[in-house]
């Protein structure tokens, strides 16, 4: 069967970027919010994420829709879903198609697919101008992704400090969360940075927070 994508150009949160949505079944059991709090399972975005089921478009569109963005666009890769594969292993495929329309590009998303059975697929996508940040349940695991070189993200508590060092890693949460200002992902673009030197902490939000086990320091 073929999977149904969904395109969007932005929202308050992110600004105005095209974004795009992957089906729920591309969400790999290694994520430790999948039926446990996370923020597309809930209102309003799933609402969107199960109409793509039906109206969705296929994968040839999107890669359509990335390689027609102008040069040097910031877009963002899995507002919601993951990548093609069989939940162990990313799709190979799918990562070449991706890089091929992404050239001239600086797109950039996340994965909850498991790192190391995708150590290289992720080091080819974060050296070739596709940030792919890895997504870590708890602080531990985000201070191993990061030791291995790559952009981390790890959901942290909603009291969780602004931006302090764990175990020798700095975590920073995403400005958006923590400053006044609240800047856009087009505006902070912390997330498209592929070689930062510091984690970037997420605090619970959505819904069903309250489920979510987060980590602490």
């Amino acid at each position: 069967m073929q999977l149904k994508y969904s395109l969007s150009a932005g929202n308050s949160k992110t600004g105005a970027m095209l974004l795009v949505r992957s089906p729920r079944s591309t969400c790999p059991d290694s994520c430790g919010l999948k039926g446990n709090g996370c923020y597309a399972e809930n209102f309003p975005l799933v609402l969107h994420w199960t109409k793509q089921e039906t109206t969705g478009i296929d994968f040839s569109s999107v890669l359509y829709a990335i390689r027609t963005l102008p040069k040097d666009s910031i877009w963002r890769l899995f507002e919601a879903g993951d990548f093609e594969g069989d939940g162990e292993t990313i799709s190979s495929s799918q990562v070449i198609s991706l890089l091929a329309a992404n050239v001239g590009r600086r797109g950039f998303g996340y994965t909850h697919y498991p790192v190391f059975q995708n150590l290289q697929t992720l080091q080819l996508m974060n050296s070739s101008g596709l940030t792919i940040n890895v997504s870590a349940d708890t602080i531990p695991q985000a201070v191993g992704y990061f030791r291995l070189g790559l952009p981390t993200v790890v959901l942290v508590s909603e009291n969780f400090p602004k931006d302090t060092v764990t175990d020798g890693v700095r975590i920073v949460v995403c400005p958006n969360q923590s400053t006044p200002n609240k800047p856009t992902c087009l505006q902070c673009q912390m997330c498209a940075k592929p070689d930062r030197d510091y984690v970037i902490g997420f605090r619970a939000h959505g819904t069903k927070k309250r489920k979510i086990k987060v980590s602490q320091i």
